[in-house]
């Protein structure tokens, strides 16, 4: 199996698991503390997922994950408030990347003034 394969079985497999203990445990229904360690695996995972979908142009699916991680979890400790507004008003991933981030040599960065002028956070 090639390496990317190996990939996409994985984060596969970390989504469906994310999925199933989001299920089992009705996580969409309470909070679930950042503070708490074993939480964030968890959230990043379906934030991850969404993110995918965000990507792929799955407008619709992708704004209802991150919604319910929002409502998980109201400090956002993940930054998901800034994907639920992009992709309720219907921006594409790329527009939001071109938009809102910037990268050098050292990596990526949110332009994090425009995103909170644009959120509405001063």
């Amino acid at each position: 199996m090639k390496t990317s394969e190996n990939f996409k079985l994985i984060w596969r497999r970390w989504f469906d698991a994310c999925e199933r203990i989001a299920q089992k445990e009705d996580i969409f229904n309470k909070e679930v503390p950042w503070g708490w360690h074993e939480n964030r695996p968890l959230i990043r995972g379906l934030y991850n997922k969404a993110d995918r979908m965000w990507k792929r142009g799955e407008l619709e699916q992708a704004h209802e994950l991150f919604s319910k991680i929002l409502k998980t979890n109201e400090g956002d400790n993940i930054g998901a408030r800034y994907s639920v507004k992009a992709t309720g008003e219907k921006m594409d991933y790329k527009e939001f990347e071109m938009r809102f981030t910037y990268s050098d040599e050292s990596g990526s960065y949110f332009k994090n003034e425009e995103l909170w002028e644009w959120y509405g956070e001063e």
